[in-house]
């Protein structure tokens, strides 16, 4: 499951190219900014020195200003989003380990994923990540590309359902980093959850042939070997909960990138 030297330079190529995508938006997107914000002075001004003789244009000024917030407020939201992107990417390419609040990181998974129209206002949310939660040494890459995983098989659970609530916690218990991801999706078959929570929690060597059945649940196996995490997954229609314990008392292995 280790990426290719080809897939690591395809990897670095595409955040290049978005970082280079950013900055091409961005720079257009202030000049918008700032010109939506002179006009609105600019229309201030006239309404301000002009008053009693813009009678009948009066609701229409008050119509471009309205507009022009609306411009605002939007470009505003492009502009953290590409911004958000980039720094994603930045911190995606770096291989080092460093200490990780596991319950920020969490925050900046669940805000990409919003991109998805349907997460966005399809799905409730209910966030419980406590901010003091202990640093994980560890690689960014790592823990963001598990977590995604782990949300969007949430996500594609609950697409054919009605209630869709996604609860999220973060919290440690003394020796652990407690990370619980439960959903009100489809359900995953008994059977299935308990050969997969064996295999997630199997030694990797005793794990290795049954790598090519899980897909993305091997390869969260897989990055997160080092950190000797536990995993418990309970699951029938309308309840599923993932659990993944981090232990903060071992120390991973050198072997993260």
């Amino acid at each position: 499951m280790e990426l290719s030297c080809e897939q690591k330079d395809n990897l670095l190529l595409m955040g290049t190219l978005i970082k280079g995508v950013a900055h091409n938006i961005n720079t257009p997107l202030s000049a918008i900014m700032g010109l939506s914000e002179i006009l609105q002075f600019r229309i201030q001004k006239l309404k301000n020195s002009y008053g009693k003789q813009l009678n009948g244009i009066q609701e229409e000024f008050d119509k471009i200003e309205k507009d022009l917030s609306i411009i605002l407020q939007n470009s505003e939201r492009v502009s953290h989003i590409v911004k958000n992107a980039a720094q994603k990417c930045i911190n995606e390419q770096a291989s080092a380990q460093q200490p990780l609040n596991l319950s920020m990181l969490l925050k900046e998974e669940i805000h990409f994923l919003e991109a998805d129209m349907m997460f966005k206002h399809r799905i409730e949310k209910i966030l419980h990540l406590r901010e003091d939660l202990p640093p994980i040494n560890g690689v960014y890459s790592h823990f963001s590309y598990s977590f995604y995983h782990l949300l969007e098989n949430s996500k594609r659970a609950m697409e054919l359902t009605e209630r869709k609530q996604l609860s999220v916690i973060s919290d440690y218990d003394g020796k652990n980093i407690v990370i619980k991801i439960h959903d009100t999706g489809c359900g995953i078959d008994m059977m299935k959850s308990e050969r997969m929570m064996n295999f997630l929690n199997a030694p990797a060597d005793h794990a290795a042939a049954d790598m090519n059945d899980f897909g993305g649940i091997a390869v969260i196996k897989k990055l997160l070997q080092p950190y000797n995490p536990v995993y418990c997954i309970t699951s029938e229609p309308g309840d599923t909960t993932v659990t993944v314990l981090l232990p903060l008392t071992s120390t991973p292995a050198n072997t993260l990138s």
